[in-house]
């Protein structure tokens, strides 16, 4: 395997793990959506990993139950500032419904109040790049992976490898969705209903 760079990497101690890096971009490079978005998402306030899974596992359901399949890659780290605290990216399909109607800072929205029952924290980090700002120039919560941009996501993904704050008392640091069919029951893709009755009304990298 060729060991790889990045310039998000090499300012945070260098790549933690070319291996969990190898997945993070097959998930950005070998995906079947239309309208792919990336949102990268930080969430604090346990101490306890289970905990964040879980508050990610239930995310992960609203997002499909509503027609947005999704695919996602995170890390746990530790800091003096935020305690123990989780990364995830988040790859969704947009072409159905605008994930932003859930992926949102919204008081009222549903994972606003998700996360204040589980006594979780969280923030949505936009890319910093400016190639992922919108026409107008405002700075969106999401990147798009069309052309240049996708180099760029490459590299904004890796910020979950730095080498920086991760622990070296928990063991699987990093986790991740597996590969679903289309149409499956995980994939956030309902299948149609087969002879059923109907009633009326019915960036550059960096190779060392």
């Amino acid at each position: 395997m060729v060991k790889e760079e990045t310039k998000i990497t090499l300012m945070n101690g260098g790549m933690h793990s070319q291996k969990a890096y190898a997945k993070m971009k097959a998930m950005l490079t070998e995906h079947s959506y239309v309208h792919p978005r990336l949102y990268h998402l930080v969430l604090m306030g346990s101490e306890i990993k289970k905990e964040y899974l879980s508050h990610l596992k239930a995310l992960r359901f609203e997002l499909r139950r509503n027609n947005i399949p999704c695919k996602w890659r995170g890390c746990i780290e530790v800091d003096e500032t935020k305690g123990l605290h989780y990364h995830v990216f988040f790859l969704v399909e947009a072409k159905y419904i605008n994930p932003c109607s859930i992926l949102n800072h919204n008081k009222q929205g549903w994972l606003n109040i998700m996360s204040l029952k589980r006594g979780i924290k969280y923030y949505i980090a936009p890319p910093k790049s400016p190639i992922h700002h919108a026409k107008d120039g405002s700075q969106l919560n999401y990147a798009t992976l069309a052309g240049e941009k996708l180099a760029d996501c490459l590299i904004w993904i890796s910020y979950l490898v730095k080498k920086r704050s991760k622990p070296t008392d928990i063991s699987n640091i990093y986790s991740g969705s597996r590969e679903r069919k289309s149409g499956s029951k995980q994939s956030g893709l309902r299948k149609p209903p087969r002879n059923k009755r109907v009633g009326f009304g019915d960036s550059n990298l960096f190779f060392i």
